[in-house]
C-alpha cells in the first residue's frame, strides 16, 4: 500500500502517497507533525503537547491554537483516512500509514550488515529539523538531545564504514564517507584524518595536505587548539612516503598525476569525477577552494566528465560558468563574469588551455593562487602533449596547490 512519507533529516518534508509535497501553512503545524512522528504509535496527551507548542499562552489559548493546527494538519492528512488521530484527550500518528525516515534509520541501525548501515548513512541528510523554529523554546530544549543522539549515531557509523573502507583500500568510497563525516561534526580529526589517508591513497597529496591545513585552521579558530600528535604523526607519514608515489614535495610548486598503482591504466574518468565531488563538498562545508588540471583525453569522453561535474555542482547550488579557448589568437585573459559572487559556491570551467595566451595564462595563475582561500572550484583541461604549464607560470601560481590528472 502506497504511504505519505516523512522526512525530517535535513529540514522538513511531506508528500503524499503518489510522492507529491505538501506543505503545512504554519511552522507550529510542522513542529507538531515532528512530534508525533519522533515517537509514533502512542497517545501522546493534548495538554502535554500545547503547554510544549505554546507555552507563554494559558491552558485555554494553547488547547484552542492545538485544535487549529490540527485542522490545518487534517488539510493535508484527511482524518478519515487515520493517519492522524485525534480524540480530545490524546494524538497518535499510525507509522503503519506513513513512512518516516527517521523510523527507518532506527531500523537500520539495528541490523548487522553493511547495506542497512550504508541505507542509515544515505538518510541522514542534515540535522534533525534542520531549519524548524516553531518558536518555542520549550521545544527546542526537548528537540535539541534527539538532534544530538541522531548526530552522533550517524558519525559513529560513518567512522565504522570509513575505517573498513581504508582498510580495503576503497578510497574513492572512503572519500564520500570522509567527507560527510566531517561535514557533520567539523571539530572531530577523525574525519579530516580519513580525508588525507584516502586522498593520498589516490595519489592526490596536495588534496591531502589542503584537508590537513583546513583541519589545524578550524581548531585554532574554534578550539585554540593544534591538531592531535596523531594527525600530526599522519602528517609526517604522509609526506614521507610521497617520493614512493612519485609527487613532488610540497615544498615545491605544487603538481601531481594520479597514476594506477598496478601499472595499469586506471578508469581516471570515474575517479576524477569522485575527486571532483569531494572537491565541491570541500567548498560548501569548508570553503576550501581547489584547482585541477585534466590532460589527455578524447573530446566525447572530456565533454561527459564536465557535463556530470557540472550537473553535480548546478545541483547543490553553485553560481557555474564554462570557458573554452579557441585558436582564433585573441588573447583578453579569463574575465568570468560577475566572478566571484560574494557568499556564493563557485565552479568555473576552463578548457583547452594548451591554446591560450599569455595573458589568459595570467589570468589563470592568479585564479590558482586565490582559489585555496574562496569557495571556488577551477577546472581547467588541456592536451597532454605541449602542456603550457612552464615552471615560471607555475612561479605566478605562488605555491598554490594543483592536482594535475592524465585522463
Amino acid at each position: 500500500m502506497e504511504k505519505f512519507k516523512l522526512t525530517l533529516f535535513g529540514g522538513f518534508h511531506l508528500a503524499d502517497p503518489q510522492g507529491q509535497p505538501l506543505t503545512p501553512s504554519s511552522r507550529k503545524a510542522k513542529a507538531l507533525l515532528a512530534w508525533l512522528a519522533l515517537t509514533p504509535d502512542r497517545q501522546h496527551p493534548r495538554e502535554k503537547i500545547a503547554g510544549l507548542l505554546w507555552p507563554d499562552s494559558d491552558e485555554t489559548q494553547a488547547r484552542h491554537s492545538l485544535r487549529q493546527t490540527l485542522v490545518d494538519l487534517h488539510r493535508y492528512l484527511p482524518e478519515e483516512l487515520g493517519v492522524l488521530r485525534a480524540t480530545r484527550d490524546w494524538l497518535l500518528l499510525d507509522s503503519a500509514l506513513m513512512t518516516i525516515d527517521v523510523q527507518t534509520f532506527n531500523v537500520a541501525l539495528t541490523q548487522d550488515d553493511e547495506a542497512a548501515h550504508d541505507q542509515a548513512i544515505n538518510l541522514y541528510q542534515g540535522e534533525l529539523l534542520e531549519g524548524c523554529n516553531p518558536r518555542s523554546d520549550m521545544f527546542s530544549d526537548w528537540l535539541e538531545p534527539y538532534r544530538n543522539e541522531y548526530s552522533l549515531r550517524v558519525a559513529t557509523l560513518l567512522r565504522q564504514r570509513i575505517s573498513s573502507l581504508l582498510k580495503q583500500k576503497d578510497f574513492e568510497h572512503s572519500l564520500h564517507y570522509a567527507a560527510r563525516l566531517v561535514a557533520i561534526d567539523p571539530l572531530q580529526e577523525a574525519g579530516y584524518r580519513a580525508l588525507m589517508q584516502a586522498h593520498a591513497g589516490i595519489g592526490d597529496h596536495a588534496a591531502a595536505l589542503l584537508w590537513y591545513q583546513r583541519c589545524q585552521t578550524v581548531l585554532e579558530q574554534e578550539l585554540g587548539v593544534s591538531p592531535s600528535p596523531e594527525t600530526e604523526a599522519l602528517l609526517a607519514q604522509l609526506d614521507t612516503a610521497q617520493h614512493n608515489l612519485a609527487i613532488t614535495s610540497v615544498t615545491n610548486p605544487t603538481q601531481q598525476c594520479i597514476h594506477s598503482p598496478s601499472g595499469e591504466k586506471p578508469d581516471n574518468s570515474k575517479r576524477i569525477l569522485c575527486l571532483a565531488q569531494t572537491a565541491l563538498e570541500g567548498v560548501i562545508c569548508h570553503h576550501l577552494g581547489h584547482s585541477f588540471l585534466i590532460r589527455g583525453g578524447n573530446t566525447h569522453e572530456k565533454n561527459d566528465l564536465l557535463e556530470k561535474i557540472l550537473a553535480t555542482a548546478q545541483k547543490r547550488g553553485f553560481n557555474c560558468q564554462r570557458h573554452k579557448i579557441t585558436s582564433s589568437g585573441a588573447d583578453h585573459g579569463i574575465a568570468p563574469v560577475g566572478w566571484p559572487k560574494t557568499g556564493t559556491f563557485c565552479l568555473l570551467i576552463v578548457e583547452h588551455i594548451h591554446l591560450a595566451g599569455a595573458d589568459t595564462l595570467k589570468s589563470l595563475a592568479h585564479l590558482i593562487s586565490t582559489t585555496g582561500n574562496s569557495s571556488t572550484l577551477l577546472i581547467m583541461t588541456s592536451r597532454l602533449e605541449g602542456e603550457p604549464l612552464d615552471p615560471a607560470w607555475r612561479g605566478a601560481m605562488r605555491g598554490a596547490p594543483l592536482t594535475t590528472i592524465d585522463l
